[in-house]
């Protein structure tokens, strides 16, 4: 979906209710749906006055939801959940085989990582390109290798929880202000500059000297 768009709109059908398209208002623009966004948000604050629209005035029922929980529900759609994404695209997948011939473990590089079958992703590729399909402490002695189209999940950042970068300490403070911060480093530079005979400064002149680390 558009990014920056806070809706998703589905088009329906007046008779049947099959959906004709869905997507946000640039996305319906660019697919000719309406002329331009303003347009779109027109008709659809129209059709939610009119208690009883009909199909001469709209070509299409609309019902729209927040991009936030249109992901959501995509998600939960394809079993993921409401933090993760998923993509098709072409992935190595290894067979991996002992001594006897056994097949020990079938799957992408972290996938027989999380088995627990080798110690690293890395590891993985390197046993296949580099040795030869050996892994003496998996008990692999032959490894195949298939490009194979998977579906892949990933955590998804959501662009409403950005992570909160923490500050260390200052003096038994945690996450302390940037002033808090100011205040330790001059006490530092006036520290150095007693030890070397120079002068102390205050904030004020200290901050219109560029905030100096030495005197």
């Amino acid at each position: 979906m558009q990014s920056g768009c806070r809706w998703v709109y589905t088009l329906m059908d007046w008779d049947t209710g099959e959906v004709v398209a869905k997507g946000t208002s640039v996305e319906l623009v660019e697919q000719g749906y309406f002329p331009d966004v303003n347009k779109l948000s027109s008709v659809w604050n129209n059709l939610e006055k009119c208690k009883n629209p009909s199909p001469k005035n709209y070509r299409w029922k609309m019902e729209r939801k927040s991009t936030k929980d249109d992901r959501v529900e995509r998600a939960r759609a394809e079993g993921l959940s409401a933090d993760e994404r998923a993509e098709t695209r072409m992935v190595r997948v290894y067979s991996c085989y002992g001594a006897d011939g056994t097949l020990l473990g079938k799957g992408t590089a972290a996938e027989l990582k999380e088995k627990g079958l080798f110690g690293s992703e890395g590891t993985v590729h390197e046993c296949y390109r580099k040795r030869g399909g050996v892994y003496k402490p998996g008990g692999v002695t032959r490894m195949e290798m298939e490009l194979c189209q998977k579906r892949i999940r990933h955590p998804m950042k959501l662009p409403d929880q950005p992570a909160k970068v923490k500050r260390k300490p200052i003096g038994g403070v945690i996450d302390p202000s940037a002033l808090a911060y100011d205040v330790h480093d001059l006490m530092i530079y006036n520290e150095k500059a007693r030890k070397i005979g120079k002068p102390e400064l205050t904030y004020g002149y200290w901050a219109e000297k560029g905030k100096p680390a030495t005197p």
